[in-house]
C-alpha cells in the first residue's frame, strides 16, 4: 500500500479538500457582502465599484482553465502555499487602499485575488479525483459542494456581525487569513499527490477524451444557466411574489425563502453524498434535473407563502447535486482522468454562472420573473435530456462507479 492510499493519508487529504472548497464559497461570496462597506468607505459610486469587484470572477474563470495546464508543472501543495503567501500580500495593499483614486489598485488587488481564487476551487477537485475512484469519490465531490455552500451561505452571518462590531470591509477579508492558517497547517502535514508525474516520476499518461465528456460538460453549463440565473434574480422573483402582503412582510418572506433554498442545497449535498450508494450517478443526475425543473413550475404558479416555501425547498434539493456529480460521473467515463478534464468541467461551470446571471439580469428586468422562471426550466431540462442522451450512449459499457 503507498502512503497516499492509507486510511489517514486520504483522511488528510479529504480534510484539505474540504478546508479549500470552504474558503472557495467564502471568497466568492465576499464582493457580494462588503460591496456597500467599500463604496461608502471609498466614496465610488455604485456602479464602479461593482465593476471592480465583478473582476474577482473574470480573474477566477481565467486560472480555472490555466490551471489545468499549470497543475502539471508546479506541484499542487507549492501553488498553495504560494497563494497563502499572495493573499496575505494582498491584505497588506488592500489596506493601503483609503481613497477613489487607489480605486485601480483595489482593482488590481482583485483580479490577483480571482486569479488565486481559481487555483483553489480546482485543486480540491483534482484531489478528490485523483485520490478517490467511483462511488467514494462522488461522496466526497457532493460534500466538496456542501463545503462550498457553507462557506458562501454562512460568512455573510459572520460578516454582518463583525459590520454591527465596526469591522471594515478590509478588515471582514483579512479575518479570512484564520482559515488561511488552518489550510497551511493541513498543507505542511499532507502529502498531496502530484499530477504530472507518478511514484515512478514518468510523465502520466491520461486518457482521451470521449463524445460523452463533452456532453457532461454542455449539460454542466446549462445547470448553471439554469441555476445561478435563477438565483441571482431571486430576491427580486419573491418580492414581485410577495409584494400583495406588504413591503415588510414581502422582504421578510423573501429573506425565509432564500435561507430556505440554501438550507435544503446542502441537506440535498448530503443526502446526494448517501444517495448514490444507492442508485446509478447518472440516473440520479436525471432525477434530480425533474425535481428541479418541478421545482420551477411550481415557484411559476405559486401565489402563497407556504408553496413559495415548498417548491423553493425543493429546488434547493433538485439544484445540489448535479455540479460534483456530474463531474464525479464524467471523470468516471474514461480510465484515467486529466486534471484537464476537471477544468474543462469546472470552466463550463465558471462561464455558465456569468451567462446565467448576465442573460436572468436582462430578461428579469424586460420581461419579469416568470419569463426567467421559465428560461432556467428549459435550460435544467436540458440537463436532464443530455444526460439521458449520455446514459444511452454508454448503455452496456462498464463504468467504474463502485465504491
Amino acid at each position: 500500500m503507498t502512503e497516499l492510499s492509507t486510511p489517514g493519508q486520504k483522511l488528510k487529504l479529504t480534510i484539505t479538500a474540504f478546508l479549500l472548497t470552504f474558503i472557495t464559497g467564502i471568497l466568492v461570496v465576499l464582493p457580494f457582502v462588503v460591496q456597500g462597506s467599500a463604496q461608502e468607505s471609498l466614496n465610488i459610486n455604485a456602479v464602479e465599484i461593482g465593476k471592480i469587484f465583478s473582476y474577482f470572477m473574470i480573474g477566477m474563470v481565467v486560472m480555472q482553465f490555466l490551471n489545468g495546464y499549470i497543475i502539471k508543472v508546479i506541484k499542487p501543495k507549492t501553488e498553495l502555499l504560494i497563494i497563502a503567501v499572495i493573499y496575505l500580500i494582498c491584505m497588506f495593499g488592500m489596506f493601503k487602499v483609503n481613497t477613489a483614486h487607489q480605486a485601480g489598485l483595489l482593482a488590481l488587488i482583485i483580479i490577483v485575488l480571482g486569479l488565486c481564487g481559481g487555483i483553489i476551487v480546482t485543486i480540491p477537485n483534482y484531489i478528490i479525483v485523483h485520490t478517490f475512484q467511483g462511488k467514494q469519490r462522488t461522496t466526497r465531490l457532493n460534500l466538496l459542494d456542501f463545503c462550498f455552500s457553507a462557506g458562501s451561505s454562512g460568512y455573510p452571518y459572520i460578516v454582518s456581525w463583525l459590520f454591527v462590531m465596526n469591522f471594515n470591509w478590509r478588515d471582514v477579508y483579512a479575518t479570512v487569513i484564520i482559515v488561511w492558517v488552518v489550510i497551511v497547517i493541513m498543507l505542511l502535514i499532507t502529502k498531496i499527490p502530484e499530477l504530472g508525474r507518478n511514484s515512478s516520476n514518468e510523465h502520466i499518461q491520461y486518457s482521451k477524451w470521449n463524445v460523452s465528456v463533452i456532453l457532461v460538460g454542455i449539460a454542466i453549463f446549462f445547470f448553471f444557466i439554469s441555476y445561478t440565473g435563477f438565483t441571482y434574480i431571486l430576491q427580486g422573483c419573491l418580492q414581485d411574489i410577495f409584494t400583495p402582503y406588504g413591503a415588510a412582510k414581502a422582504a421578510s418572506y423573501s429573506i425565509n425563502a432564500i435561507t430556505m433554498f440554501w438550507l435544503f442545497y446542502a441537506i440535498g449535498c448530503i443526502i446526494s453524498s448517501v444517495i448514490i450508494h444507492k442508485i446509478s450517478v447518472n440516473i440520479w443526475i436525471i432525477i434530480s434535473s425533474i425535481v428541479a425543473c418541478i421545482a420551477y413550475i411550481w415557484v411559476f404558479h405559486s401565489v402563497s407563502v407556504g408553496a413559495v416555501y415548498v417548491a423553493v425547498s425543493l429546488l434547493g434539493l433538485g439544484c445540489a447535486t448535479t455540479y460534483s456529480s456530474s463531474i464525479a460521473y464524467g471523470t468516471q467515463l474514461v480510465d484515467k482522468a486529466s486534471p484537464r478534464m476537471v477544468s474543462f468541467f469546472i470552466v463550463l461551470s465558471g462561464i455558465g454562472t456569468f451567462s446565467g446571471e448576465y442573460l436572468a439580469n436582462i430578461w428579469f428586468s424586460e420581461h419579469g420573473y416568470r419569463f426567467v422562471t421559465m428560461e432556467s426550466t428549459i435550460a435544467m431540462a436540458l440537463v436532464a435530456v443530455l444526460y439521458i442522451i449520455v446514459t444511452v450512449i454508454n448503455r452496456g459499457k462498464v463504468i467504474k462507479i463502485e465504491g
